[in-house]
């Protein structure tokens, strides 16, 4: 009938000409959850911290319909600690979900009711099958459209399903698990089938079977919600670096960054324990694309961590001269080392000992730190790929050729 709800920061607002204009139906602070249902198409079910509300007139008029157990936020006006995110079955309104969360600690808890929203209930998840832990976001509930009784729940980096209405959620994602992966990425130069990838507060996971399984890094030891970690290397079935990050202060206060105090943890037991070794990284150092982690060619004992060298497999490190991070190497002949320092591209012949210039893009000139920030280099035919706000170009023979148009077609 053209009648349209918006939930908003003072109240609840109807508009009945198709959205033209508003006129305020409720009061109330925070409302985060509205709902609709084509089975009953008169109603609307409205939530804040304080209580749950429904209309059966088309939101002309609310009555207050949730008892004592409806979980209260912590605070009426605070958008990070709130009961939010109302959402009613269409096939039987009886049956209703909301989650109630607070921000501060990731404490998100889902309710159900199944006698039209007067009482709620605590539901459960049961972490099973999930490959990391619940990172409880708020939640999103999306109701069957033919079962009274399935209600995925998303929030949380995965999918939960429940089919009992909402008592019990089960992880449902097809082995997915949408974790922040953002560092740059290298295959063990020795063997492909062992690849590391770190991530944005799970550590990340690897494998050293192409991918049939993987094994989560937990870098704090036993939780599997930690850290960050943006440069990580699996140096054989067993050792894995990374460059790891708490989001905490080296005072132990809480950091502005995720990406702060980033320092070389090595593993030599697949993940299970960690060494800090206690090097820390300097500010210039933690830009996400100089931490890269990678390994010679030539000598497996010789690994990379952004700016730092170690010739013993891990045990000991230092800072290379001439190059901010090792990005990728020459797969055949020499096997040389290739990198980049100041937006210039360097090479090393002696397993990152020294470096000179490959090619000098930045002409002398300081550059800012997104100016070069990826390699790839092409053995066969000896084609150099660069990219950054430099722009796409190669390098071969020692000529330049910008290719950024290609981009754009």
């Amino acid at each position: 009938n053209g009648v349209v709800y918006a939930a908003g920061l003072d109240g609840i607002y109807r508009s009945s000409d198709k959205g033209q204009t508003f006129e305020k139906v409720l009061d109330g602070a925070y409302f985060r959850g509205i709902d609709v249902v084509s089975s009953a198409p008169n109603n609307v079910y409205v939530n804040n911290s304080s209580g749950e509300w429904k209309s059966v007139d088309c939101g002309k008029t609310f009555a207050r319909i949730s008892d004592s157990s409806y979980p209260t936020g912590i605070t009426e006006n605070n958008f990070y600690n709130m009961t939010r995110n109302i959402s009613v079955s269409p096939v039987n309104p009886q049956k209703m979900a909301l989650c109630w969360f607070s921000h501060s600690n990731y404490s998100s808890v889902k309710y159900y009711s199944d006698n039209g929203g007067v009482t709620w209930k605590k539901a459960v998840d049961e972490n099973v099958n999930n490959f990391y832990n619940i990172n409880n976001r708020y939640s999103v509930f999306v109701w069957s459209p033919v079962s009274e009784n399935t209600v995925y729940g998303f929030g949380g980096d995965y999918v939960a399903k429940s089919t009992d209405a909402g008592k019990h959620y089960y992880y449902s994602f097809n082995g997915g698990n949408m974790s922040c992966l953002v560092q740059r990425n290298h295959f063990n130069v020795y063997n492909p089938d062992i690849v590391c990838f770190g991530n944005q507060d799970y550590d990340g996971a690897y494998t050293t079977d192409g991918g049939e399984s993987w094994n989560s890094i937990c870098m704090q030891n036993g939780s599997k919600y930690t850290g960050a970690v943006y440069g990580s290397y699996s140096a054989d079935e067993n050792t894995v670096i990374v460059l790891g990050s708490t989001g905490l202060n080296e005072d132990g206060t809480p950091a502005t960054s995720w990406n702060a105090t980033v320092e070389i943890r090595i593993s030599g037991d697949g993940g299970n324990t960690w060494q800090k070794t206690g090097i820390i990284l300097p500010p210039i150092q933690q830009i996400q694309w100089k931490q890269s982690c990678t390994q010679s060619a030539n000598n497996k004992n010789v690994l990379f961590a952004s700016n730092m060298r170690s010739t013993d497999f891990g045990y000991s490190w230092s800072a290379m001269n001439g190059c901010e991070s090792v990005i990728t190497h020459n797969p055949y002949g020499k096997k040389e080392l290739y990198g980049i320092n100041k937006g210039d591209i360097v090479v090393s012949y002696d397993e990152g000992a020294t470096w000179q210039i490959f090619y000098e893009l930045s002409d002398g000139v300081a550059q800012s730190d997104s100016y070069l920030t990826d390699l790839s280099y092409d053995g066969i035919n000896n084609i150099m790929y660069y990219a950054g706000g430099v722009g796409f170009g190669k390098i071969q023979n020692g000529i330049s050729t910008d290719l950024t148009e290609n981009l754009h077609s």
